[in-house]
């Protein structure tokens, strides 16, 4: 081929690759979108909707150019997370109260108890997570716990934690299969909280002195990196 040719092919190949990107932009673009309509079909603060939709682009371009997670997990883009003060300001809405117990199958106390007792977190505004992982694909279900946290600091993933995993359920509710387990890794050292899917509702377990063995298949959903968008 041709200096010409090859220039030629070049700028075409360039062109191919902008085309698909804005598709792929395009693509990230509707899944926020998704994500924003599950937060207000199911109740949450309407000025906390606004505020994470302000960051739409910036999130996307993100998760587009800058998010390279590792090969072995198959990780979704990326998903708002609520911190937990906010859940308990969504208490207040009636739509909020009825989507919640129709979901979890919870009192309002306990959730917020456990909330309290099993999160260590100071944030007050919502944040991303990006390549999430459910945790059930073969690399990370039905592993116990010393194996899963020994392969999560290998490849240089998280464990999502309570506040991250009830944000991720409320977008994705059919995620999971109909009883299976999802472990909150990092509280095995409180009372081992658990959250599993039974009968078309999430509910919320404690593990106690109960070996992760004895319960098969449980998956371990993890992230790649966290980050914040919304202005505090």
């Amino acid at each position: 081929m041709s200096i010409r040719g090859n220039r030629i092919k070049r700028f075409f190949d360039k062109v191919v690759i902008f085309l698909t990107k804005n598709e792929e932009e395009i693509k990230l673009e509707r899944l926020f979108d998704r994500h924003i309509e599950r937060f207000e079909d199911f109740g949450f603060p309407g000025h906390i909707i606004e505020r994470i939709k302000e960051d739409k682009r910036r999130v996307v371009i993100y998760s587009l150019y800058h998010v390279f997670g590792p090969r072995c997990l198959e990780a979704l883009h990326f998903c708002p997370i609520i911190p937990k003060y906010i859940w308990a300001e969504a208490f207040n809405s009636p739509l909020f109260k009825v989507n919640f117990r129709a979901m979890f199958k919870i009192d309002q106390e306990e959730f917020l108890r456990i909330f309290e007792d099993d999160i260590d977190s100071s944030e007050v505004t919502p944040y991303f997570i990006f390549n999430f992982e459910p945790g059930s694909n073969r690399y990370v279900k039905g592993l116990n716990f010393e194996t899963a946290e020994n392969l999560f600091q290998k490849v240089k993933v998280f464990p999502l934690t309570f506040e991250q995993i009830m944000s991720t359920l409320i977008i994705y509710p059919e995620m999971y299969k109909d009883g299976e387990k999802i472990v909150i890794l990092p509280n095995k050292r409180k009372t081992k909280n658990f959250i599993y899917w039974f009968e078309g509702s999430f509910k919320l377990g404690e593990w106690n002195n109960v070996d992760i063995e004895e319960v098969p298949e449980a998956a371990f959903p993890v992230y790649w990196k966290r980050k914040f968008f919304v202005k505090k």
